[in-house]
């Protein structure tokens, strides 16, 4: 009998193990069926960029370069793309946004729940993106472009809704533009009708967020439900 090793032939040699267990955690959180019901071509982009991004972030050049040392472009199905068709399956993720987070509103906000609300931004160093403009930094780079975006989450801080706010911010948050198409209405419900706040006067949905987020840690326990779908332990603040 010749030695085991004699046995087979060694043609390939790329890590497995932690591309396996992040996909069965996108899998049991069901993150496919969030990003589209039916299956598709862009869809299995966004989850192969999704599981990148989780075990190793790189721009989307070299993402389609690094998941070849793995088994992680013939898990997903997308040996074949090209840093442009990860472009491209943003643009249709970008279109799918508000129907997303129409399904994870339903599957974390419930009546009577409470919603945390926090606006920040990202200095932005150039000067092409339409999303940045002049205003007030927190970061202290003064005369650079920055990105404003405020999230919504559940009370347990899971992310439900993010929107980009296209306009210059001073120190006192903007909520929900106005405008808006009646998908964004999950974002009025939370943080009013969108009206800037009186100078000097904390919105009531600010002065909520800030309790919870003193007591979040002790409430945790009450936040872990196994079951999907299941709304989320009641809080104190309300969404009307």
């Amino acid at each position: 009998m010749s030695p085991n090793a004699e046995q087979f032939e060694a043609i390939a040699s790329r890590a497995h193990g932690h591309v396996q267990a992040v996909r069965v955690a996108m899998q049991r959180l069901g993150l496919e069926a969030l990003l589209a019901a039916r299956p598709s071509r862009e869809r299995d982009l966004v989850s192969a960029m999704v599981a990148a991004r989780i075990l190793a972030p790189h721009t989307k050049l070299a993402t389609t370069r690094w998941w070849h040392t793995t088994t992680l472009a013939e898990d997903f199905g997308v040996q074949d793309a090209s840093e442009n068709d990860l472009y491209a399956a943003m643009d249709w993720l970008l279109s799918r946004q508000e129907a997303i987070q129409k399904k994870l509103a339903a599957r974390h906000l419930g009546a009577g729940s409470l919603v945390l609300y926090d606006l920040s931004s990202s200095y932005f160093e150039g000067t092409t993106c339409p999303l940045a403009k002049l205003g007030y930094n927190r970061d202290g780079k003064n005369g650079l472009l920055q990105v404003n975006y405020g999230v919504l989450t559940d009370a347990c801080g899971c992310p439900v809704a993010v929107v980009s706010l296209r306009r210059q911010c001073g120190r006192q948050p903007n909520l929900a533009p106005r405008g808006q198409p009646p998908a964004r209405a999950l974002w009025h419900r939370a943080a009013g009708d969108g009206r800037r706040p009186r100078h000097g006067l904390q919105p009531r949905h600010r002065h909520h967020a800030g309790n919870a987020r003193r007591g979040l840690d002790h409430r945790l326990e009450e936040c872990v439900d196994p079951r999907p779908g299941r709304a989320r332990a009641a809080a104190t603040g309300s969404v009307r």
